[in-house]
């Protein structure tokens, strides 16, 4: 009866320490899986912080003055007193003034001189 408490005692403690073991592979490995997460939240709140200050930037820009002024020039045609604005033409005139010159080009020289002469 002896030998078979000690066999008990010794299959006791080998499942105890396998237990034991088998509990402490699960906590460190929780604790590296929560480690790999926190290290993605910081990532993200530091993305996000860095969105956030450029959107700042960007409000700051946008209710400016400069910013205002800017856009009544381009969407509203306006100009500061005492400045001067040159109306360039479009391309839609550019193009219609590039057929005519290659129109003008296909013919003769000679015709070209009776149209200008006659008036044509």
């Amino acid at each position: 009866m002896n030998k078979f408490w000690r066999y008990l005692i010794y299959i006791i403690g080998i499942l105890l320490i396998f237990s034991i073991t088998s509990s402490l592979i699960r906590v460190v490995k929780k604790n590296y899986d929560l480690k790999l997460q926190v290290a993605t939240l910081k990532q993200e709140n530091d993305l996000l912080s860095a969105q956030n200050q450029e959107l700042g930037y960007e409000i700051n820009y946008y209710s400016s003055a400069s910013f205002q002024d800017k856009e009544a020039r381009d969407k509203l045609g306006l100009q500061s007193p005492g400045e001067k604005v040159i109306i360039l033409p479009s391309d839609q005139r550019s193009s219609g003034q590039s057929n005519n010159s290659s129109a003008s080009l296909s013919k003769s020289n000679f015709q070209q001189w009776l149209d200008f002469l006659l008036g044509r």
